[in-house]
């Protein structure tokens, strides 16, 4: 009885182990994975804007003055930090506070 308990009280907290040692290494991934797409959804938005303000030039129309970078940024809600995309409170744990 005691020996079966102590074997299961070792399984437990193995797995309770094994379980909390995961979620950093998920929550880095996800980071990850967000900071790509933000990087692919603003290369998007800059070419195009490029694209309409070069388009706007030959038609004589004129173009956008401000930059493609701040009129993207501004319209997704990212800031260039550490050569990467961001969005405010990406990578930071507020719950902790």
């Amino acid at each position: 009885m005691v020996r079966s308990l102590v074997v299961l009280l070792a399984i437990a907290g193995a797995g309770y182990w094994y379980w909390s040692n995961q979620g950093p290494d998920d929550r880095q991934a996800a980071e990850l994975e967000q900071l790509e797409e933000n990087a692919r959804q603003m290369q998007r938005c800059i070419n195009r804007e490029e694209s309409m303000n070069a388009a706007a030039g030959l038609g004589g129309v004129g173009g956008i003055a401000t930059d493609a970078k701040t009129l993207c940024a501004d319209k997704f809600g990212l800031f260039f930090a550490e050569g990467q995309w961001r969005k405010l409170g990406i990578g930071e744990d507020y719950d902790s506070y």
